[in-house]
C-alpha cells in the first residue's frame, strides 16, 4: 500500500454525548473527495477517537469506507496489544485499507517495549499498519532506529509524524528505505517534509481547506516550489494561528460547520467554544477562505 499526497485526518461527526451523525460523516467524506483528497483518516487525533467507544468507532469507519472511492487509513490507536488488535479486525470489517496505530500512551515504555508492541499489532493484523508519532499527547518517543527497525516488518508500511521535531522527521525518511511512507502530521512543516523526500501530509487543515491541500501537493510534484509558499502562506499558516489558544478539534469541527456541514460538537469531555471564539474562527475563516479563493482561482 503506498501512502501519498494530501490526506485528511477527519473531524468526527457526532453528538456531544459520542454518536455519530452518520449522514453528515457521508455527506463530510464526499465533500472531501469532491476536493481532490488523496486519501481519508477517521478516528485520529483531530477524530477525538479516545472519546468513542469501539462500536461507534467501527459505525464512523464503515461510513467512510462505505462512501470513499480513495483509501481509508483507519485510526485504531489503545494501550495494549488486545484491544488494538480488536480495533484492527473492526477496521477491516469495515472496509478500511490502512490501520493507524499511535504510540500506546498513559505508561512510559522503553523503546524495545514499543517496538515489541507494533510488531504483535502487525503480526495480527490482515492490513497494512500505520505508525502514527505524536509524542506532545501519548508521552511517548518513538526513536528513529526504533522505526527503522519496524520498517523491515513486511506489515508495516509507513508512519504519520506529528511531533513537530523536523530533525527527527529528517531522520526517519534517511534510515528508512523509501518503499516505507513517511508522512507529515505537522501542517506547518509540509513544505519542508515534501522537499526532503516525505510521502505526503496528514493536516488537520485539510478539513476546512482540502482543495488547498491537494494543491500544495501537486504543486511540489510539478516542483513548483513558490507555488508552494505562496499557498502555505497565504492560506496555511495564517490559519493554524488561529488554533493557538483554542482546542482543534472543537475548532477544526466549528470551522466545517462554516463550510456548511454541520459536524456537531466535540464530545465529552473535550470543551466546546466560547461565543467570543467562534466570532474570532469565523472571522479568521472568512479572510483566509477569500484569499484561498483567489489563489486557486
Amino acid at each position: 500500500m503506498d501512502i501519498h499526497g494530501s490526506a485528511v485526518p477527519m473531524a468526527t461527526p457526532s453528538e456531544r454525548s459520542g454518536e455519530i451523525r452518520t449522514d453528515e460523516l457521508a455527506e463530510f467524506t464526499d465533500y472531501l473527495i469532491s476536493e481532490g483528497s488523496d486519501a481519508l483518516m477517521p478516528l485520529g487525533t483531530t477524530g477525538e477517537f479516545p472519546n468513542y467507544s469501539r462500536e461507534q468507532r467501527a459505525t464512523a469507519i464503515r461510513v467512510v469506507a462505505d462512501t470513499a472511492s480513495v483509501p481509508v487509513l483507519a485510526g485504531c490507536g489503545g494501550t495494549n496489544v488486545p484491544d488494538v488488535v480488536q480495533y484492527v479486525d473492526d477496521a477491516v470489517d469495515a472496509g478500511a485499507d490502512v490501520a493507524a496505530v499511535v504510540t500506546p500512551y498513559y505508561h512510559r515504555a522503553p523503546s524495545s517495549g514499543l517496538r515489541e508492541f507494533f510488531e504483535a499489532v502487525a503480526d495480527e493484523a490482515s492490513i497494512p499498519i500505520l505508525l502514527y508519532h505524536i509524542p506532545q499527547v501519548t508521552g511517548q518517543d518513538l526513536p528513529p532506529e526504533t522505526v527503522a527497525t519496524l520498517a523491515d516488518h513486511e506489515n508495516i508500511v509507513g508512519i504519520k509524524d506529528s511531533s513537530g521535531d523536523f530533525a527527527y522527521h529528517y531522520q526517519l525518511i534517511e534510515q528508512t528505505p523509501d518503499s516505507f511512507d513517511v508522512i507529515q502530521g505537522c501542517t506547518d512543516h509540509n513544505p519542508l517534509s515534501l522537499g526532503a523526500g516525505g510521502a505526503g501530509m496528514i493536516s488537520a487543515t485539510s478539513n476546512v481547506f482540502p482543495g488547498v491541500m491537494r494543491e500544495i501537493y501537486a504543486a511540489h510534484e510539478a516542483g513548483d516550489a513558490d507555488r508552494v509558499l505562496e499557498l502555505t502562506l497565504g492560506v496555511v499558516t495564517p490559519f493554524r494561528l488561529c488554533f493557538s489558544e483554542v482546542s482543534v478539534p472543537a475548532a477544526i469541527k466549528y470551522c466545517v460547520g462554516l463550510r456548511g456541514i454541520d459536524v456537531g460538537q466535540p464530545v465529552a469531555p473535550l470543551e466546546t467554544l466560547s461565543s467570543s471564539e467562534e466570532r474570532m474562527l469565523e472571522e479568521t475563516f472568512e479572510a483566509v477562505n477569500a484569499n484561498a479563493e483567489r489563489l486557486l482561482d
